[in-house]
This record gives structure tokens, sequence and C-alpha cells, in this order.
């Protein structure tokens, strides 16, 4: 093997082949988790504009932020396949870079101690990183760019940083743009400078002598300082440590450590049972065993990598590596917690790169037959892999799917179950998302997620009583929760009951006086209380505290519109758009306002970007009438019909849809919607003059003369239209009395229209 000329790249080209087809399979795979939130597709979702750029480059993590943007608008429209693509493509290029890697770190190996059979060590390492399942989340899931990218960006730093012998200034500065591209994909990239210097003691010890570490110190802090900056940026924005701990409790926590290294190790060497989430590290007290297993496992393999370090053993680095890499992800915030693969994946760099340091070791210990069955050995262990990733891949399809899994694996994971229920619950299917729930509601400690999913699926089924008992229930438990707050408060301002919004309104801000949603449903329901100006006071007190938020400007410029001020809430349209988030909300206001200030070239402008599907019920009226009045039909007629099934109980749409079948001359299409218009309601006298204007087209003269005299009494007898077909009809039916007391009727609205007229 290690004399073909070509291995060196047609190995790899199969090795990512292999990868691309193994998660070919996901590529067409929709949300698992709660990626919808992920995806930021209510902020970005029309685009990156100006204001929306400095939004992503403000961002603590710019480079995920900026790839989220630029997916948006994608996810918006359901479509996943771009966001799979990107995932692949960086995940195969962090595969490209640790080949590359791999080939470097064990050629050096070679150079200083000998390493006969580095190559084949380079390819297989790479070999068990590409097809390791641990690494579906990253590549499969539909939201695992941010992992996929901190990869490709955090091995391609150390690979410039370590490819020559003495990096030229060149090779410095693509490491160190790359190493911040990782850091802002995900700060976990932080204990990259450590590796640096790590691999410059291991690797480059020859030169410390002569100064070199004085040499690198600059360097080291420019990969530092970065690095640092992350540190603290998370420490003050995402956690808070809690320093003030006891001895028991600091023990606890090292528990965690020690647990996340050994379950890491586990779960590299025996990638089996792989699920979405795992349960968290939890221990029964200080008389745990497993904490103490757990501190005793962690404790010897750091003893023994550290004497193997000291006796400078070159496999001491890929475990210090990986053991850096994982350091990130064992923060000290909590006891328990849940863990996922993703966690792992830096950390399987290292490890990776062991079991291609052993698998060359081994392969220079053996010859002639005993060297072919290893090689047969190790390519039925990457075609096990491979399989089992393939396999793992189809489990990350879809939320219920994946959940199952993890809930079959540890039936009391409670993250597990409230992932499947709110996964059934998308779907809409209440009733498995009840039972999947049930257990969770009962006990003396419910859990707030499931009395959410439980309340949700109450509001869909009309039952508000209950989504508020369970509201409130939920409310006892956790009473800063802001899901629960706002879903009871919407209750109570959908049924205009004011004085429980009130109540609860007045504990919510007296707890966060300057809570940006609590001031939103404050603006709200001072709204609906028509006491306006107090509205104007909250929205405007928003905007102080919260300028690049655009929910404030949109509801300001809604009271500005009801108080004819319509400049005034063009400005402030126009400012929440220059946010460059959130942008389609703004958008559709502004149409709005351009519709009712009779700007319609305007509005029709900014509704021909959207499909119908996202338009509320006026945008349609409003676009089926345009396409009525410019004598496009089809158009008007699916604008209409798309009214009817939004709200199946709008008289008006069904008229409207009435009205162009009868232009079509569809005429007991015509008669079917005005009858569902007048079924709905009776006292519509547009939908009763229309049905009559049917009759008489398809000649029952008598029917249309009781619907045009219902039409009549409704309209107070002060349309001519109607008298005057009134007229007509009963003269088609012989009826002279009654035409001439129409005719009469018709000469006594002329003359009061002239003298109106002539008034004016």
């Amino acid at each position: 093997m290690e004399s073909n000329k070509y291995q060196k790249w047609l190995y790899p080209l199969l090795i990512l082949l292999s990868t691309a087809l193994i998660y070919g399979r996901s590529l067409n795979y929709g949300p698992v988790n709660w990626d919808n939130q992920l995806a930021r597709t209510d902020t970005f979702g029309e685009g990156l504009s100006l204001g929306g750029l400095k939004q992503v480059l403000s961002a603590s993590q710019p480079v995920r932020e900026m790839v989220t943007a630029m997916l948006a608008p994608w996810g918006a429209k359901a479509v996943w396949l771009p966001y799979h693509l990107v995932s692949l493509a960086f995940y195969l290029g962090t595969v490209f870079f640790f080949y590359l890697t791999a080939l470097s770190l064990l050629g050096r190996i070679d150079r200083l101690r000998g390493l006969r059979y580095w190559r084949w060590g380079a390819l297989a390492a790479t070999a068990i990183f590409a097809l390791h399942p641990g690494h579906v989340e990253v590549a499969g899931w539909v939201s695992g760019q941010k992992d996929a990218l901190l990869g490709f960006f955090y091995l391609a730093s150390f690979y410039f940083y370590i490819r020559s012998e003495t990096p030229s200034r060149r090779e410095i500065i693509f490491s160190l743009v790359l190493y911040l591209l990782a850091l802002g994909s995900k700060p976990t990239a932080v204990t990259l400078p450590l590796t640096l210097a790590l691999f410059d003691w291991t690797f480059r010890r020859p030169w410390l002598a002569e100064g070199f570490l004085k040499k690198r110190l600059t360097l080291y802090l420019a990969y530092l300082f970065p690095a640092l900056a992350a540190i603290v940026l998370f420490l003050f924005t995402s956690t808070n440590l809690g320093f003030d701990l006891s001895l028991s409790e600091l023990y606890f926590r090292l528990g965690k450590i020690t647990g996340a290294i050994c379950f890491s190790a586990l779960k590299l060497l025996f990638p089996v049972n792989l699920c979405l989430r795992y349960a968290g590290f939890r221990f029964g007290g200080l008389a745990d065993p497993g904490l103490y297993l757990y501190h005793a496992a962690a404790g010897a393999l750091i003893y023994w990598t550290y004497r193997a370090f000291r006796r400078d053993k070159p496999w001491a680095f890929f475990i210090l590596w990986g053991l850096l890499a994982l350091l990130p992800n064992i923060n000290l915030t909590q006891i328990s917690i849940e863990r996922a693969d993703r966690y792992y994946y830096l950390s399987s760099i290292g490890y990776a790169g062991l079991a291609g340091y052993a698998v060359a070791v081994v392969a220079g210990n053996l010859a002639g037959g005993a060297l072919t069955a290893l090689r047969a050995l190790f390519l039925s262990l990457l075609v096990s892999l491979g399989a089992i990733a393939y396999n793992q891949s189809g489990y990350w399809r879809d939320g219920i799917t994946a959940w199952t899994r993890a809930l079959n694996l540890y039936p009391d994971l409670t993250l597990a179950r409230t992932g499947l229920g709110a996964s059934y619950l998308r779907a809409d299917n209440f009733d498995m998302a009840l039972r999947t729930y049930q257990p969770l509601l009962v006990g003396r400690n419910p859990n707030t997620e499931a009395i959410k999913g439980a309340a949700d699926i109450s509001i869909r089924r009309g039952q508000t009583e209950t989504a508020v008992k369970l509201l409130r229930l939920g409310l006892q438990f956790a009473p800063q929760d802001q899901d629960l707050v706002e879903g009871l408060l919407r209750i109570y301002l959908n049924r205009a009951d004011a004085d429980s919004a009130e109540e609860l309104l007045s504990g919510w801000l007296a707890g966060q006086p300057d809570s940006y949603s609590g001031l939103l449903n404050l603006a709200s329901l001072r709204r609906r209380q028509n006491r306006k100006e107090e509205a104007v006071q909250a929205l405007e007190k928003v905007i102080q505290l919260y300028p690049n938020y655009p929910e404030a400007y949109n509801s300001l410029a809604a009271l500005r519109v009801e108080a004819h001020d319509t400049l005034e809430a063009e400005r402030l349209l126009e400012k929440a758009l220059s946010l460059g988030i959130n942008t389609k909300m703004t958008r559709l206001n502004l149409a709005a306002l351009y519709r009712n200030s009779g700007r319609e070239t305007e509005a029709l402008e900014i509704y021909s970007h959207y499909g119908p599907e996202e338009l509320d019920l006026k945008a349609l009226e409003f676009l089926g009438a345009q396409n009525f009045a410019a004598g496009r039909l089809d158009q008007a007629l699916d604008y209409f019909l798309r009214m009817v099934k939004r709200d199946s109980l709008m008289a008006r749409a069904y008229n409207n849809a009435g009205v162009v079948y009868e232009s079509l001359e569809r005429y007991r299409e015509a008669d079917s919607m005005y009858r569902k218009a007048v079924e709905l309601q009776p006292d519509y006298p547009d939908a009763v003059f229309n049905r009559g204007n049917i009759f008489r087209l398809l000649g029952d003269n008598l029917a249309a003369l009781g619907q045009y005299r219902l039409a009549d009494s409704l309209f107070g007898g002060a349309d001519r239209t109607v008298v005057e077909l009134l007229a007509r009809t009963s003269l088609a039916l012989g009826d002279s009395i009654g035409a001439r007391k129409a005719m009469a009727r018709l000469r006594q609205l002329d003359s009061m229209a002239a003298r109106s007229g002539t008034a004016h």
C-alpha cells in the first residue's frame, strides 16, 4: 500500500465519496428538533439586507449568523436541501483538512521516531473520522451548520499552522483568519491556542533551547486574545458559573467533567445506541458509586496520558488534543445536563488521530499474511462504521422519528418526552401529543414544557378553559416563565377579559419592568382598552430600550394609522425596515398602509414578492379585487377561494368568489357561493341581491323577485339598482302593479339624487 504513488489522493477521494453517499440520504430531511427557531426565518426570511448585515456582524457568533441569514429565505419556504448541502459541504471539507493534518502529524512522527506505515495511518484516521456514526448530528441534521463550520475552520487553522517546519507569514495569516472564523462559528474553538502550543512543545522542541518559545510568545498572544474575548463574551451573555460553591457541590460538578470525558471516550470507541440526546449526569449524593467511577476512570486516563507525555510518547499528543477540544463543552453551570454527539465533535479529531497512529504502529509490526489480515479487518471495521452511520442518519428524518428513538433508549429522559410531544404537536397529531405529555402532567411537579404543549392543544381544540387551568398550573411552578405568561395573556385578550389581563401583566412587569414582551403586551392591552396614549407611551419605551427590534415600530405605526397620521406611520415602518430583520412583517404592514391610503401601485409592488399563503385575508381580498378589475378572472377567483379556505365563516369571501363565477358564466357555482354567504350572514344585502341576479340569469324570475325584495328591505329601499331590477322582474312576471310601484320609487330616488346634487 505504501508503494502506491496514487494512494495519497485516490483513497481520500474514495473516503469522501463514501461519506457523501452515506449522508446523501439526509438531503431531503426536514426539521427535527426546534429547528424552526434556529433557522431564524422570521428574522432573515426575506434575505440579508444592509440593516440585517449590521445585526449579523454584531452577533456573538457572526459566521454562524451569516450562514443562517443566507439560508433563511429557503427555510421560510420549508425548502431544507440548501441547509443539508451546506452542512455536508463543510463536513467533507473538514474531512479533507483532517487528512492533510493527519498526514502532517504522522509524517512528523515518522521523521522523528520512525513510523513506516504513517500514510496508511493517516488514511485510517481519516476514514474513521469521516465515517464515525457520532458525526451524524453534524453532517445530517438540518441545523448542524454551526458545528460543520466550526470543524472546517478549526482544522484548517490548525493545518496551516503545522504544515511547515517554520510557518511562513502567509501561513500564519491564513491560520489566524481561519481561527477567527472558527470562533465566529462557535466559541468552543477557544482551546485551539493551547493545542498549538502543545504541538510546538511536542514536535518543535529542538528549537525551544534557542529561544523558540520567546519568539513564539507574540504569536501565541495573537491566538489567545480572541479566545479570551470569546470566553468573556460567553460568561457575560450565556451563563453564570456560580463560584459560591461548597466542597461537596464542587465535587459533584467535577463529576460532570470526568463523566463527560468517560462518556465521550466510550461513544467514540463503541458508537452504538446513538440518538438525538442522552440523559444527563445525575448523582445521588456523595455515596453514589458512579461519581467515584467517573473520577477514577478519568483520573487514570489523564495520569496515564501525562506520564506518556513526560516520556515523549507521540500518541499522548492526540489524547491531550482530544481533552483540550472537549474542555469548552464541560462548563460548570449545572450538575445535570443533557448530552449530544455534537458536543464531542472536536474531541473526536484527537481520538481519530490516535486511532490512525495505532493502526500505523500495529501495521509496522506485522508482515505478510498478518498485514493482509489487518487490512481486511480494518476494511470490515470501516464498512461497519459506514453501515451504522447510514442507519443512524435515518433517525434524523423528522422529529417524531428522532425523539421516538431517544425515548426508546432513555424512557426516563424528560427532554425526549417533551421533544416527542412537541413533534406530534407540530404534525397536528393532538391525541399522540397528549398521550406523550401525560406522564409529565401528573405528580407533584408537572413539567412546564408538557403543560405548554397540552395548553396549546386545548387552545387549538377550542377548549380555552382547560388551557387557562393548565397555564395557571404552570405558573405556580414557574411564575416567571414568559411563554406561560404570554399564553395566558393571549387568551385573556382574545376573550376581552381586561381585568384578568391587567392583573397578570401587573405581576409580570412588577418583576421585570423593562421586559420587551411585557411592554409590548401592555401596549396591546391599552390599545384594546382604547387607552391609546398609554399604548403609545409603552411602545415608545420599548423603542427606547430596544431600538433594534422592529415589532414596536410596527405596533406604533398601527396606532398612528388609527390616528390618521399616515406620514408618521410610514416613517416608523421605513425605520423598522431599515433594521433588516423581520422584514416580511414590516413590508406587509407597509403594503397595507399603501392599500388603505389609495397608493395601490406601491401596495401591489410589495405584494408581488409574496405567495398567497403568506398574505392575510385583507391582502388576498385586495389582490382579488385588483385582478378582477383588470379582467384576470382566474387569478381573482384563486385569491377569493383562498379566502374561503382560510376562513370558512367569512360570508364576504364566498360572495366575492360568487361574483367571479358569475362573470365566468359559471352560474351554478356562483349560486352555491352566494347561498353559503347568505347562510352565514342572512342580513348580507349584496349576497342576497347577487343571488337574485343568478336566479334571473337562470330564468327563475319568481325566485329572483323574492331575493330582490329581500335585498331591497336590507338596503332600506335606497339602492337604485335593486329597485330597477325589481321593476324589470315584476314586469317580466306580468305584475304591472308591482312594476309601476317600483318605477315610481325609482323616479323618487332619481329626484332625491338630483336635489342632493344641486345642493352640493
